[in-house]
């Protein structure tokens, strides 16, 4: 994996450790980390001023799809996979402090929202999810907020307070 410096663009660091490809990075908001996932289950968190891997996590069961540190929490990372599940890592030893299966199959992608409050997930199953990154790290239950099911233009949206909604696609406009 090369790091290049968008200025004068040349390489200026290869960072070495996956055997695999790598298919996500993030920056850690202080910019000094990175964390990358891969096809060979693992991520690693990388020191860019001592150029090297200073952590490598066993992840998953799968693919690591998405890596993503929080912005207000400097020592959280999220993880989903191709295994369905979701991971809250916390530093400074990078344990798991959640994972849930609650995707029927492998998690395409996540996102965090801005300010960290919530965790966005998106899986092969046609769902995405919106879960509450607060919950997780007070362990508390109930922690996906809002499930959204498409099929066929139509989408069903269930929360946990038992609501469900559904909204129909706008007219197709004839040409």
């Amino acid at each position: 994996m090369d790091a290049w410096d968008l200025r004068t663009g040349r390489c200026i660091m290869l960072l070495k450790g996956h055997l695999k490809p790598v298919l996500s990075i993030d920056f850690s908001p202080n910019g000094y980390h990175i964390a990358t996932g891969s096809e060979n289950n693992s991520c690693k968190i990388w020191d860019l001023s001592q150029i090297k891997n200073v952590y490598s996590i066993a992840a998953h069961q799968n693919l690591v799809s998405t890596v993503k540190f929080q912005l207000t929490e400097e020592h959280d990372l999220v993880t989903v996979s191709y295994d369905n599940t979701i991971k809250l890592w916390m530093h400074p030893i990078w344990s798991a402090i959640y994972s849930s299966t609650d995707h029927a199959q492998k998690i395409m992608s996540a996102d965090l929202s801005y300010v960290g409050q919530w965790i966005e997930t998106v899986s092969y199953d046609c769902t995405f999810k919106i879960w509450s990154a607060e919950q997780i790290r007070d362990r508390r239950f109930s922690l996906c907020l809002l499930e959204v099911k498409s099929s066929l233009g139509l989408k069903t949206f269930s929360s946990t307070e038992a609501q469900i909604y559904s909204l129909q696609p706008p007219p197709r406009k004839e040409f």
